[in-house]
Order: C-alpha cells, then sequence, then structure tokens
C-alpha cells in the first residue's frame, strides 16, 4: 500500500505500476492502494490517458466518471475515498493504466524539480475544495463529444492533482487560473461552433 506521505508523485505512480500484476485492476482496487492520497492520485491517474494520445474510442467517457467521483468528495472535504459498488467494480486495462503512467513519467520528474512543499494554505481546506469543484468543471467538459477538448482540460487536472499532491500552494493558486482561462476559452469555442451551426441550418 502506497502510504508515504512524503513520497514525490513520481514515486507514488511507479509503486503503483509495480504492485499491480494482473491484467485488470477495479477503481476499488486503485482507491484502496492509495491510501490516504487517493483523491490527487485517482484524479492524476484518469486524467493522463486522456492527456497523451493514447487512440483508445471512449477513453474520456470512461475516465471522466471516476474523475467525477473524486472531484466531488474533494468539494466535500471527504478524507476517505467513498464507492458506490457499482463504480467500485469498474474494471480497466492494468496494461493500458501502465502504459499511460510510462508515458507520462517523464514529464513529472521534470516537473517536480520546481516543486516543493510551500504556501501549505492554498493546498488545503477551502483550496482543496475549490479545486475539486474545478475538476468536476473539466471532467464534465471532457465527457462531452468536443473534437480534441480533452487535451487541455486533462492538462489542467493533472497540475492541479499534481499540486496537490505536492503540497504546492503557489502551484495550486496558479493552476486554478490556467483552469478558469482554458474553460472561459473553450465556452468561447463551443459558442462560435454552436452559433456558426445555427447560421448554416437556419
Amino acid at each position: 500500500m502506497i502510504e508515504s506521505p512524503h513520497a514525490r508523485t513520481s514515486d507514488l505512480l511507479k509503486n503503483l505500476m509495480s504492485e499491480n500484476k494482473s491484467e485488470t485492476i477495479s477503481l476499488e482496487e486503485i482507491s484502496s492502494s492509495l491510501s490516504d492520497k487517493s483523491f490527487a492520485v485517482g484524479i492524476l491517474l484518469f486524467a493522463i490517458p486522456n492527456s497523451i494520445p493514447l487512440g483508445i474510442p471512449g477513453i474520456s467517457s470512461v475516465c471522466a466518471v471516476p474523475i467525477t467521483l473524486f472531484g466531488l468528495q474533494m468539494m466535500l472535504a471527504r478524507h476517505h475515498l467513498w464507492l458506490p459498488q457499482r463504480f467500485a467494480n469498474i474494471v480497466f486495462s492494468t496494461k493500458m493504466l501502465n502504459f499511460a503512467i510510462e508515458k507520462s513519467l517523464p514529464t513529472f520528474i521534470w516537473i517536480e524539480k520546481f516543486l516543493k512543499p510551500r504556501a501549505a494554505t492554498f493546498a488545503n481546506g477551502f483550496f482543496e475544495q475549490l479545486c475539486g469543484f474545478m475538476i468536476v468543471v473539466h471532467a464534465a467538459v471532457i465527457f462531452l463529444p468536443i473534437p480534441f477538448g480533452n487535451f487541455l482540460p486533462a492538462i489542467c487536472m493533472c497540475v492541479l492533482a499534481l499540486a496537490l499532491l505536492e503540497n504546492d500552494g503557489y502551484l495550486v493558486i496558479l493552476s486554478l487560473i490556467i483552469s478558469v482561462a482554458v474553460l472561459f476559452g473553450m465556452s468561447f469555442a463551443i459558442f462560435e461552433i454552436f452559433t456558426q451551426m445555427i447560421a448554416l441550418l437556419f
């Protein structure tokens, strides 16, 4: 079980890969193996496949469900993850999960060089709940069938989760600002596409 509160994010992901030897892993097994890191690491795990080109149809919708569950419970300031049995039994391919982690690890290791625990007030309490809200909004966006619309929200979720894991309050604030900017930009783009479609139809 991953329990060290001082482990870097890359170490947590490496441990998760090494512990899972079966062909599949359930959402409940993933959450239980993450211990007190379950919310942030869980979000990171399911945001990663949307931030890299895996080329698997429907991956966005599948990953949006657990991300939403994690985000909602962060908003409610829960200390332990609760999963409805229906979702706890959802099974994922260990091979796919490990592939996504391996692809993203070099990036996380590089980013970690610039991160450290600081301004902890902005990485806990109300700000952690605010991150949960923002993650739920991003999850709703990647659930929508928008061409290439999952990449930027997924990147934002990865950075938010990484900031919380590293207890870096400065990165939390920066990632929240970037998240708002991305959501506003995507909302404007979606509105423009919608209005052009209406104009063509009528």
